[in-house]
């Protein structure tokens, strides 16, 4: 199960994530409204944890609402310190499917999450990818080459996590930048490619019969 996670504040995002990914699910990350509501374009998710508080002022709500208007149907849990009567009701109208209110505990709010994804019909997003002589556990955030766990950074692993979930498919580095380093972020095309390099490294795919090459474009996993 794949669960879109927008939350600013960096310590509360890391502990949701963590835990969402320890129950098996694949966590994408967003900051704002604007990164939210891209991911949502270009990505289906099984659920989205949608913080009512976010940056420049901007409110969940707003993001909610716009998704309803996309007749997007993704389930939406709502976040906020907000808790009176009042503000769930108006995450309610704007399309949210369930409201915690900070502070929460964990266990409840997988609880809630569970409960959402179950309505998913979807085809669940896998969990283990095998390319050649290397492993990838999603859910644990693990890769071994050859039974022999492989150490890689949080950018590289997420960079790797990317093309995983879309094996087989070529992947523009334009998209690479937005999802690895962030829709808002000033990244140059050649940090990818250095990106790539180093992560064909760790993965001995010098050749790049792995992480295949699409020239002119971007890259993908070997399917």
């Amino acid at each position: 199960m794949k669960v879109l996670l927008v939350e600013d504040t960096e310590k509360l995002s890391q502990l949701i994530a963590e835990n969402l990914q320890s129950n098996g699910y694949v966590v994408e990350t967003a900051e704002t409204a604007e990164d939210a509501l891209y991911f949502t374009e270009v990505e289906k998710y099984d659920a989205i944890i949608l913080d009512r508080m976010l940056p420049n002022n901007q409110d969940g709500v707003e993001v909610c609402n716009t998704l309803r208007s996309r007749n997007d149907p993704t389930p939406v849990l709502m976040l906020t310190a907000l808790g009176t009567v009042e503000r769930k009701m108006e995450g309610f109208a704007s399309g949210a499917d369930d409201y915690l209110a900070k502070p929460f505990d964990m266990r409840e709010l997988l609880a809630r999450v569970s409960a959402l994804t179950r309505r998913s019909s979807d085809t669940p997003t896998p969990v283990f990818v095998s390319v050649g002589d290397v492993d990838i556990n999603l859910s644990k955030r693990q890769v071994n080459l050859r039974g022999k766990e492989v150490a890689l950074s949080k950018r590289l692993w997420r960079l790797l996590e990317y093309l995983a979930l879309h094996r087989g498919q070529a992947i523009s580095k334009e998209i690479l930048i937005d999802h690895v380093w962030g829709i808002n972020k000033d990244v140059l095309e050649n940090t990818v490619e250095v990106a790539i390099r180093n992560l064909r490294q760790k993965l001995n795919d010098p050749k790049g019969d792995i992480i295949q090459t699409v020239y002119g474009f971007g890259y993908r996993l070997k399917s």
